[in-house]
């Protein structure tokens, strides 16, 4: 499937990079196009089973279309460029838009949506956007989103790159270069202060635009340059386990880590090189 040629889809600045979501055998992407937002395509026969006019003229993110159930309905959520949006994932009215909010936006995202409650989100992008927190209240068949706040990256938690992980009642990040005294470091904040971390990695610990994941209780953090960090995860902070060059000279070292069976996958510009995990 092409998007670009099937739904006239603009490619974002430095490519795609929308990670598919695959939800009871069915494929949720979100082209963007012109006419269509989002697609629902079966797994097996490639059949596009529903489609959602894109009547709110986003573009493609490089953000991914996350699962959340907001208000008590399952939804698909989507930060695009030109705005946030949330469309049903429920059998009834699979694609149905439900509510969208354009007071937030950035001309390049790259994180997704991170949910924090049952009606609240955590929203961050780079290049000077920052962080913002989105409250979605439902009454009946009425949606009504809201911007709690929205801060720059020097005024609290901030990514550019990565999608923050909420664990342990900590939302997990690294900050960007714009994000002051703490930029690069690996920190914690409690999602109800988003302006004072609770944790952050020592002046030596810096990790770019790096990924990160939770695999057993414990952190990995991959430096841009290639070396894999382990922390434990405790109650409001992290500790320090060991670090270990896996790539020499590594370049870019942005993609995301996967897992699986013990087994931890990660990559730089050139490499991609799967690690054996004991935890």
């Amino acid at each position: 499937m092409d998007l670009q040629k099937q739904y006239t889809t603009e490619v974002p600045f430095w490519y795609a990079g929308q990670c598919p979501l695959v939800d009871n055998d069915v494929l949720v992407l979100a082209p963007a196009g012109p006419e269509v937002l989002m697609i629902g395509v079966d797994c097996l026969t490639g059949e596009i089973l529903w489609e959602t006019p894109n009547s709110v003229n986003y573009k493609m993110s490089h953000s991914s279309v996350m699962p959340m159930t907001l208000g008590g309905k399952k939804s698909y959520v989507y930060a695009g460029v030109g705005g946030v949006c949330g469309v049903s994932a429920e059998k009834e009215d699979t694609g149905k838009l439900l509510w969208d909010i354009s007071g937030w936006q950035s001309s390049v995202i790259a994180p997704s949506p991170l949910q924090l409650s049952g009606n609240s989100m955590f929203l961050v992008a780079g290049y000077g956007t920052g962080g913002a927190l989105l409250r979605v209240e439902r009454t009946g068949n009425t949606w009504v989103p809201a911007l709690v706040e929205q801060y720059k990256p020097s005024e609290g938690l901030a990514s550019e790159q990565q999608t923050t992980i909420l664990y342990k009642d900590m939302i997990i990040s690294v900050m960007p270069k714009d994000g002051g005294a703490l930029r690069g470091k690996l920190v914690c904040y409690s999602s109800g202060d988003l302006h004072t971390p609770v944790w952050s990695s020592a002046a030596d610990e810096r990790f770019g635009l790096g990924p990160y994941l939770v695999i057993n209780g414990h952190l990995f953090v991959f430096k841009d340059d290639g070396e894999l960090y382990l922390y434990e995860v405790g109650n409001r902070e992290m500790k320090f386990i060991k670090k270990q060059q896996v790539i020499e000279e590594g370049v870019d070292a942005w993609g995301p880590l996967a897992y699986a069976d013990g087994y931890l996958i990660l990559r730089d510009a050139h490499t991609v090189k799967c690690l054996k995990v004991t935890i």
